[in-house]
């Protein structure tokens, strides 16, 4: 088991890499476009070549037993040794019959999962992204969206053995394997950032060869390699821990799509809201959306265990967001109580802070009362409640493993904030800005 750093890259706006992912096409993007969506904050965290059981053991805690003592069904290796393999096959040749060996896992109804071959054109999509989605998306039951990265996992598909990008162990990236490499971690940027999730499971064929990746705003832990056709056993346990595991890495603090009450609710404050010029005007972030499928509801606990847990109706997607893979991850959302028992807009703030640092709260209360700053009404860190391992980053786990940490902890954190100001880009020019910003100056 080893650690490797990587290089920061390229950083973008959340719009940016939700717009990128509109049309599918597995391997057509540019290199530096991937090198670009991928994210940056400090260098790439990578704990590599895990044994399979061990990975289950850190990746899913709750659900280890099960997973380690599962049964792998015999006719699911039948099924994999039909995917074609070898030096003349390409990665088309593969990703049907993967696809159907992977659906065939949820014939008797225990994983309920849908596979989908998504490697073709969609032609609803936005026609200003660039082509760009893995091979195979994972769905469960009667989930559906327009888009690839609200899946619940993906499955990114090379012919050749010699693909995996660190195939020593090291956790050395091959530069012969970059590329392949930049587009792995693009989708996994872009499904982090398109919904809200705790963390996310993925895998990747090369050849008869595969790893599984378990992705998180801390850092990323592959399993060692292994022979999927000789060995199915931990493809079929990602496939279980997908289909079973903590909503597959979806945050339990939040849900949609909305009732019909909290729709009728949407529908006069997001208007109430437009006026006040406190939101955009609505550009979906998926094509065909409009502001109710955007809306989420956000669970905000009290500010001690014994405090009741509020819930807010979000005005539309966020008015924030961060484009990177690693670090802060931070989403701010318009919000008023999903009850209506209030006519006040807040700002919902999310973050995965880092864990050895002071609470954003505790700051918040230091400098209270001073003019110019907003106004706090509570910050909470969600890991206190009912799923306290999916609201913090796996590097808790794995830094007991050595002598010192070599990995950033980060817990998942929420504050209401009462203050709210105008978003720069709302301005009509300069020099309303620059009045605003006078103003505010002449007020401390």
């Amino acid at each position: 088991m080893t650690r490797s750093s990587r290089n920061s890259i390229n950083s973008c706006t959340l719009s940016e890499s939700r717009s990128a992912v509109g049309e599918q096409q597995s391997s057509e993007a540019h290199p530096e476009v991937h090198r670009r969506w991928a994210g940056k904050e400090g260098p790439r965290q990578f704990f590599v070549d895990i044994p399979t059981n061990d990975f289950w053991s850190l990746a899913a805690p709750d659900m280890k037993e099960t997973l380690i003592g599962l049964d792998c069904p015999e006719y699911f290796q039948d099924d994999l040794n039909r995917v074609p393999t070898g030096t003349s096959t390409m990665d088309r040749d593969m990703q049907g019959p993967l696809a159907r060996a992977l659906k065939l896992t949820s014939i008797d109804g225990d994983l309920d999962l849908n596979f989908q071959n998504s490697s073709a054109v969609w032609h609803d999509a936005p026609t200003a992204s660039p082509k760009l989605s893995p091979d195979v998306v994972v769905w469960k039951g009667d989930e559906w969206s327009e888009h690839w990265a609200m899946s619940r996992a993906f499955v990114e598909v090379n012919h050749g053995d010699e693909a995996d990008p660190c195939p020593d162990g090291s956790g050395n990236l091959w530069a012969s394997n970059l590329g392949i490499w930049n587009r792995i971690r693009e989708y996994a940027t872009v499904a982090l950032n398109l919904q809200p999730r705790c963390f996310l499971l993925t895998a990747s064929i090369f050849g008869s060869n595969a790893r599984i990746f378990r992705w998180d705003r801390s850092m990323l832990m592959a399993s060692s390699v292994f022979n999927y056709k000789k060995e199915p056993k931990p493809l079929y346990q990602f496939l279980y821990c997908v289909s079973q595991y903590a909503d597959g890495g979806r945050d339990p603090s939040i849900s949609y799509p909305l009732e019909t009450l909290d729709e009728e609710l949407l529908k006069d404050r997001y208007e109430q809201a437009k006026k006040a010029g406190l939101v955009p005007e609505f550009q979906p972030v998926i094509i065909w959306h409009y502001p109710d499928d955007e809306s989420v509801l956000l669970q905000v606990p009290g500010q001690t265990p014994k405090d009741p847990t509020e819930v807010y109706l979000t005005m539309g997607p966020p008015l924030f967001g961060s484009g990177d893979l690693f670090g802060r991850g931070t989403r701010v959302w318009l919000a008023t109580l999903a009850d209506g028992s209030s006519p006040d807009f807040v700002v919902i703030k999310d973050t995965w802070r880092d864990a050895n640092r002071v609470a954003e709260g505790e700051i918040y209360q230091s400098i209270e009362g001073i003019p110019g700053v907003a106004r706090l009404g509570r910050a909470v860190d969600l890991d206190r409640g009912e799923h306290p391992d999916v609201h913090a980053t796996i590097a808790k786990a794995i830094n007991p493993k050595f002598s010192t940490p070599q990995y950033l902890e980060r817990t998942h954190c929420r504050s209401i904030i009462l203050s709210i100001g105008r978003p720069l880009y709302l301005f009509r020019s300069t020099l309303e800005l620059t009045e605003a910003i006078r103003s505010a100056l002449g007020g401390l």
